[in-house]
């Protein structure tokens, strides 16, 4: 027992290093260290330096408190709502890093038995090590890693689950998962992009409960539910999120569609595949771009597109297919994961619908590119034409949309992008929390609603501009403010509308 300990203590030795983790990261161990903290590496950082994986990011978690951080790091700045965490920023980089803590005591006055009873929706509490290590998701996800010895330190069994490449839920997954729901999702996630294979409990207890996903906060469901396309590992997360029978909860339309285009042979399956081979070719990063594509707009075009086209008629007319791509955006999408307090953004609905219409416009030969080249979501529509043409390995197509393609790049040369598109730009996002800090290296900072993970979703309020009292248009009679005053004209600025205000996904729905 004694070897096999020293052999693997051998092997993680070899592949944590400090080549391995992130400059800044260390600095900011170090500097915790120095200052009488206790600071660990944590998470999915050291899961993945330890399968020989480039981890996307660092987080670290310590015993200090969050002010405690703020005042050693000038440039940290504290978000969460329900737990507060600093983001430490060093340029477009954000370190994140939480204070130990513990899940909340359960409600033992609550009906067991009843769906959502056990939904944790109380604070988090600050804890110990290894209490923060069991209120985490997977075992693999609770590793914690120890700069100064250069040791691993498992409370949960992570490593041996690593090792035989199981993702296993830390305690009781019937627990567990009617605590958070979201964490089914996330177990359907980190299997297809880890290639692991889910507990047989955990898989029973998704069956069980799967009714308590809707129980969880709708945009937190919709963000995790657009990160099953991450990794290049759309197709796999998705038949393992229909196989699971959560796909019937949360996308029922796109359930239907699969029973009536072939299960495992249906066309959704080879969209998704395109999706997988060709989404790095594409600019979802750089606003400045006219290239840019916004991620949720092409994800979201990706599974409507089959059922698009399984529905609309050859000889249908733009209005008919405007009218078809409205409804399915708000069956599907819109009407499942809305909130009075958050909705999608009209633009990222409004490209979807363009791509959607478009579908086939690169075979019309009467049609003026640069007219289509002009259009915002330009980009959306040839992306999702590729992805189409790839799903049905039509090469004729392809090689007609690459003609668009070097059409679009000439033309980009010659138009750089226009103000108010730039502008316009800005209602793409999604999720703020999760871009990257560019503005004076600062993040934006708001209420979001925080699973007990520690993934937050933000809510996005309107803010509400106060009247001034008074006459705004001084040529109005102030007795009758509709009757201009004698020997003057009333002037009247008409203000055009986008093309976002023109073409709401659908008419009949209610914007919060």
């Amino acid at each position: 027992m004694m070897s096999l300990l020293l052999r693997r203590k051998k092997k993680l030795n070899e592949k944590i290093s400090p080549a391995n983790i992130d400059k800044d990261a260390l600095n900011v161990i170090h500097r915790l260290n120095k200052s009488g903290y206790t600071a660990y590496l944590v998470g999915g950082g050291v899961r993945d330096i330890l399968l020989g994986r480039t981890p996307k990011d660092f987080d670290i978690v310590t015993n200090a408190r969050p002010r405690q951080i703020r005042q050693l790091f000038k440039n940290a700045f504290l978000i969460g709502r329900r737990f507060r965490l600093a983001l430490i920023v060093f340029g477009d980089k954000q370190i994140e890093t939480s204070t130990f803590r513990r899940a909340p005591n359960p409600n033992e006055d609550a009906d067991q038995s009843a769906v959502g009873a056990l939904y944790q929706d109380a604070d988090n509490l600050f804890g110990t090590p290894e209490q923060d290590a069991q209120r985490r998701d997977f075992t693999v996800n609770a590793l914690f890693y120890d700069v100064k010895t250069s040791s691993i330190i498992d409370y949960t069994g992570g490593m041996k689950d690593l090792e035989n490449g199981v993702l296993r839920s830390i305690g009781d997954p019937n627990i567990r998962f009617r605590e958070d729901p979201v964490r089914m999702l996330r177990a359907i996630r980190l299997s297809a992009r880890l290639d692991f294979k889910i507990h047989s409990d955990s898989l029973k207890a998704i069956a069980k409960h799967g009714d308590e996903i809707l129980q969880a906060s709708k945009p937190r469901i919709f963000e995790e539910t657009m990160r099953l396309f991450g990794f290049s590992k759309a197709e796999a997360s998705f038949r393992k999120l229909w196989d699971s029978k959560l796909m019937a909860r949360l996308l029922p339309e796109i359930e239907e569609y699969l029973k009536i285009s072939g299960g495992k042979k249906s066309q959704l399956w080879n969209y998704l595949n395109a999706f997988d081979k060709l989404n790095n070719e594409y600019n979802t990063d750089d606003k400045q771009s006219r290239t840019y594509i916004s991620d949720v707009a092409l994800k979201m075009s990706t599974l409507i597109a089959p059922i698009f086209l399984s529905q609309i008629s050859p000889t249908a007319s733009i209005e008919e297919r405007y009218e078809l791509a409205n409804q399915l955006i708000f069956k599907i999408f819109k009407s499942p994961f809305s909130t009075p307090a958050w909705n999608l953004p009209k633009l990222i609905c409004f490209s979807v619908a363009e791509a959607l219409v478009s579908f086939d416009f690169y075979k019309t030969k009467q049609l003026k590119r640069n007219k289509l080249y002009n259009k915002q979501a330009y980009p959306l529509i040839e992306a999702l034409w590729k992805i189409s043409a790839t799903a049905r390995e039509d090469e004729e197509a392809l090689n007609e949309i690459e003609a668009w393609n070097n059409g679009f790049k000439k033309f980009v040369e010659l138009n750089p992008i226009e103000p108010q598109h730039q502008a316009q730009r800005d209602e793409y996002e999604m999720f703020p929390h999760t871009s990257k800090a560019k503005n004076n290296n600062q993040p934006q900072q708001q209420q979001s609603v925080q699973g007990n993970d520690g993934e937050e979703a933000p809510i996005k309020k309107k803010k509400r501009r106060k009247r001034k009292k008074g006459n705004k248009n001084p040529n109005l009679n102030p007795n009758n403010p509709t009757t201009p005053v004698a020997g003057e004209e009333a002037s009247v600025n008409v203000a055009s509308p986008t093309p976002a205000q023109t073409q709401e996904a659908p008419a009949t729905n209610k914007e919060a």
